[in-house]
C-alpha cells in the first residue's frame, strides 16, 4: 500500500495510506460535525477516500444531482416543456406544461399571439395549472422560508419562477417609511410594509415574513437614508392571479379587451381551439439554468414532471419521486440509502449518503450525457455557485460539482477532472456549528485540502 506523507493541520482529515481513514482525525473547524468522504478514481473505479461512506446525511442542493441526472436518462431526446394558449368562444385558456424557464418576455409573445389571431375580446381567462398535482410546497420545507424566491410554490404554469422582485427607495428623512417604486403589481404579493427608513449611514436590515394565516407577505426592518434603492425577491403566494394580472395587461396593451378582474377556475375544456405554443429550451440548457444557479424551483418541477411520465395513486410529486427510485434501482444505486422527499434538497427530510452520489456521479460519467452534466455543473474558480470558490487554489478550473448549502450543512460533489486522473467524488458535512470569526475561510480551506489530496494519491 503507497503511503502519503501528509500534515493533519493542511489537509484537515489524516491522510493514511491511500484511503482517508474512518476515523481520522479532523480539522478544528469541524470538530463536533459530521464528515463523509468518498471518492473513486474513475478509470478503474478505485475507491480514494472512505469516511462514513454509508452515512446518511442531509444533502442539501447536491439532491439535484438526482432528479436532474434521472431527467436526462427518463426524458425522450429532443425534450422541452409545452406552455400552450387555447380559446374557446371567448374564453381563453394558458396552459402550464411546467416550463421552469417561462418568463414575462414569452408571456408577452403569447399575447401577441392571441391579438394577431384576430381576437379583440376575451370574457374570461383561465391560468390551467392542471398538469401538476401538487403539492405546492414539498414536505419538510421551513415555513422561515416561503417569503422568499428560493421556496416559490410549485405549479405547472409559471412565470418568473413564481417570483416577484420588489424595489424600495429611502424617504428624504429618517423614520419615515421607505418608498415602493415597483413593480406596478407588488400589491398581488405585498400585502403591507412597515419598512422605514434608517439615519445615513445605518445598517440595511431590510427582509420579507409571511404572517401565518396571512395570504400576501409584508417589508419589514430599515434601510439607510443615503443608500440606494434595494430590491427583495419574493415569492409569488398567489401563482394563477399573477399570472392572471400579467396577461390581461398584456393584451390589454394590444387592444384586447378583458372583462373580469381574476382567473377563472377550471382546465382547457375539449373543442378548444389552439393559438400559441411556446417551447422551453432543450434539457440540456434547462439543466445548466438549473444546477449552476441551484434554482430550487426547477427541480420541482423536474421532479413532478418526472411523475407525468406514470399513471397510478399520488400526485405528480409522489410519482415523480418514484419513478426516481425506479431509475436509481436501474443505475444500481439501492434506493433505500437515500430518503426523496423533494426534487431540489430544501426539505430537512432529505438524505443521501456520500457512495449514492458518487455512483450517481460514475453512471453520468460513463453515459451518453456526460458533455451535458459538464457543461450544467459548476466550475471552481470560473462559473455557478463555484466562480468565486477555490479560487487561489489548484482546485480552479477542475473542479466540476453540485454545491449545498443550508444551515449547518455544506456539502460538494461532483469531478475532479485532471489530465493524469478524474475522480468522482462528494463530500458531505452536516452539524457544522464553528461560528467563529473566519469560519467560512476555514471550512473552505479544509475542504480544498481534502480535494487535493486525492489527487496526490498514486494510482493503483
Amino acid at each position: 500500500m503507497h503511503r502519503i506523507v501528509c500534515s493533519i493541520a493542511a489537509l484537515a482529515l489524516l491522510c493514511t495510506g491511500a484511503t482517508f481513514a474512518q476515523t481520522a482525525p479532523i480539522a478544528p473547524t469541524l470538530i463536533g460535525a459530521h464528515v463523509g468522504l468518498y471518492a473513486i478514481d474513475l478509470s478503474d473505479g478505485a475507491v480514494l477516500a472512505n469516511r462514513h461512506a454509508d452515512d446518511a446525511f442531509i444533502p442539501a442542493s447536491t439532491m439535484k444531482l438526482i432528479v436532474g441526472s434521472a431527467a436526462l436518462d427518463r426524458f425522450p431526446a429532443g425534450f422541452a416543456f409545452t406552455t400552450r394558449a387555447w380559446l374557446l368562444g371567448t374564453h381563453l385558456y394558458l396552459q402550464g406544461g411546467g416550463d421552469p424557464t417561462f418568463d414575462d418576455a414569452a408571456l408577452q409573445a403569447a399575447a401577441t399571439a392571441v391579438a394577431a389571431a384576430g381576437v379583440r375580446a376575451i370574457d374570461a381567462i383561465t391560468i390551467d395549472d392542471t398538469r401538476y398535482t401538487g403539492p405546492h410546497y414539498p414536505p419538510g420545507w421551513s415555513i422561515d422560508d416561503m417569503p422568499y424566491d428560493y421556496a416559490a410554490p410549485i405549479t405547472a404554469f409559471s412565470l418568473d419562477d413564481n417570483v416577484m422582485h420588489l424595489e424600495f427607495a429611502p424617504a428624504a428623512r429618517p423614520g419615515e417609511f421607505a418608498r415602493g417604486i415597483g413593480p406596478a403589481d407588488a400589491p398581488l404579493v405585498l400585502g403591507a410594509s412597515t419598512l422605514v427608513t434608517g439615519a445615513p449611514g445605518s445598517a440595511d436590515t431590510s427582509d420579507l415574513r409571511r404572517r401565518w394565516g396571512h395570504a400576501r407577505l409584508e417589508a419589514f426592518g430599515s434601510i439607510p437614508q443615503d443608500g440606494p434603492p434595494v430590491t427583495l425577491d419574493a415569492a409569488v403566494q398567489r401563482p394563477r392571479a399573477f399570472a392572471y394580472a400579467r396577461l390581461r395587461e398584456a393584451l390589454l396593451e394590444r387592444g384586447v379587451t378583458v372583462a373580469g378582474t381574476a382567473p377563472a377556475p377550471g382546465s382547457v375544456p375539449a373543442g378548444a381551439r389552439l393559438l400559441w405554443t411556446h417551447a422551453s429550451p432543450p434539457l440540456a440548457q434547462v439543466l445548466a439554468r438549473f444546477w449552476l444557479p441551484s434554482d430550487n424551483f426547477y427541480g420541482e418541477m423536474l421532479v413532478n414532471e418526472l411523475g407525468t411520465a406514470t399513471t397510478g395513486p399520488g400526485t405528480t410529486l409522489e410519482r415523480g419521486i418514484d419513478a426516481e427510485r425506479t431509475w436509481l434501482a436501474g443505475i444500481d444505486v439501492d434506493p433505500q440509502s437515500l430518503t426523496i422527499v423533494d426534487g431540489s434538497g430544501l426539505s430537512e427530510y432529505d438524505r443521501a449518503t456520500p457512495r449514492a452520489l458518487v455512483a450517481i456521479l460514475a453512471h453520468d460519467w460513463a453515459g451518453p450525457h456526460r458533455s451535458d452534466v459538464l457543461a450544467a455543473l459548476p466550475q471552481a474558480g470560473v462559473r455557478g455557485t463555484l466562480q468565486s470558490a477555490f479560487v487561489d487554489t489548484p482546485l480552479r478550473g477542475i473542479l466540476y460539482a453540485k454545491t449545498g448549502s443550508m444551515n449547518h450543512t455544506r456539502t460538494l460533489a461532483g469531478y475532479l477532472i485532471t489530465p493524469a486522473r478524474t475522480v468522482a467524488f462528494a463530500l458531505m458535512i452536516n452539524d457544522w456549528m464553528d461560528a467563529s470569526p473566519g469560519a467560512a475561510t476555514a471550512l473552505d480551506r479544509a475542504r480544498a485540502a481534502m480535494l487535493e489530496a486525492l489527487l496526490s494519491i498514486p494510482a493503483h
